[in-house]
């Protein structure tokens, strides 16, 4: 069996959540500098033993009454020291009152999981193997996988990656997110309230979510990396049993899938979905166009393109939260995006929305101006097989 190692980047900031009881609060886990411009996620475990009598009474009190307040005492008695301090981030959206934390092992380092990595492959692998099914339509996928006692996803395994950057410095910061929605017809307008709201003018107030991700090197800092196995086919006598037993007559695919045993060919597929994937994405937002969705956004999305196409032993692959359903499950049912969300009988007119990673930024002229991207892309490299 062979055994695929591959360096991982980040290329857009990616978030993978932990339950949502795990999430930062404000004032108990992290607070807003506004003089910094910046957010402050600190260990409120280290916090209570340090406060004094009269802070701990004060907190204590706002708690119970006036919970939006807890961050602003602590801010205004400079009470986050550096022994608490977990990591600091600036931002120009200082907004949030909760964040959904990334998530981590045991040790407490930032992770991308094996399984989140196995996924987005089997999505992809479901798309090449319904191209070459001959079907149209909808297709149960125990046709293209086996059923689970047997499933060909059984023989790939795949590790996960610890996340680090180059300069020692913390792998994550704090990023907004927004809905953007392609409504008929033909408009492209940003969610702006829980219930309808739809509006052609952007907010970054109103209907912000807050994710701590991964970061990626557009603002000059260190993107996260890290390395990942990927165990393709089986090896043992176990394994081998189980295979000819319950896979090599029941599983149609088997050969499709495990007679490439060259890693070059998973990086192929990889890379045709994920050219796929933009081309159709740029079909869809310039079939609901927004102002504010202009030259940089397709810039953006080109500069994917690019490096998906750089070399023949790297590709980039979508992991992860906010990346949509198609990203994950249901990509190989779709040719075209405009032509299904246009469907007038589709069931609940799929393929809608995009969540949109949106940030403040610097441009080369040392000028402010809104960087719009879409989140999920990491950079899968081939070291070496073994």
């Amino acid at each position: 069996m062979p055994v695929f190692h591959f360096h991982l980047q980040v290329i857009t900031p990616v978030h993978i959540g932990k339950e949502r009881t795990k999430d930062y609060i404000s004032g108990l886990d992290f607070m807003y500098d506004e003089n910094k411009g910046e957010y402050q996620v600190y260990s409120f475990n280290k916090l209570l033993p340090s406060l004094e009598q009269r802070h701990l009474n004060a907190i204590t009190s706002y708690l119970l009454d006036r919970p939006d307040k807890v961050s602003e005492y602590i801010s205004s008695q400079h009470l986050i020291t550096e022994n608490i301090l977990c990591y600091s981030w600036p931002s120009a959206y200082g907004t949030a009152r909760e964040i959904r934390r990334h998530i981590q092992d045991g040790l407490g380092n930032w992770i991308i999981p094996g399984s989140s990595l196995k996924g987005s492959i089997r999505s992809i692998l479901a798309t090449y193997l319904y191209r070459h099914s001959g079907k149209k339509g909808k297709i149960n996928l125990e046709d293209l996988f086996g059923k689970i006692e047997n499933n060909l996803m059984r023989f790939i395994q795949v590790s996960d990656s610890k996340m680090t950057c180059s300069d020692g410095s913390v792998p994550v910061g704090i990023y907004p997110i927004k809905i953007f929605s392609g409504d008929l017809p033909d408009k492209g307008m940003w969610k702006d309230a829980r219930n309808g709201g739809h509006k052609a003018q952007f907010s970054s107030e109103h209907f912000v979510s807050f994710y701590e991700m991964l970061n990626d090197d557009y603002s000059g800092t260190p993107p996260a990396e890290g390395r990942t196995t990927i165990r393709w086919g089986w090896d043992g006598e176990k394994a081998i049993h189980l295979f000819n037993a319950r896979v090599k007559n029941q599983v149609k695919n088997v050969d499709l899938i495990f007679n490439h045993e060259d890693p070059k060919w998973l990086i192929q597929r990889i890379r045709e979905h994920t050219n796929n994937f933009l081309k159709k994405e740029m079909a869809y937002f310039r079939a609901f166009p927004n102002k504010y969705l202009q030259e940089d956004f397709f810039g953006e999305l080109e500069r994917l393109m690019k490096e998906n196409e750089k070399d023949e032993k790297s590709c980039l692959l979508r992991v992860g939260g906010n990346v949509g359903w198609h990203s994950i499950t249901g990509d190989w049912q779709y040719d075209d995006y405009v032509a299904a969300r246009k469907q007038p009988n589709s069931h609940r007119n799929q393929l809608k929305t995009r969540k949109i990673l949106f940030d403040l930024t610097l441009d080369e002229n040392n000028e402010e101006h809104i960087r719009f991207t879409l989140p999920g892309f990491v950079k899968l490299t081939l070291e070496k097989v073994e």
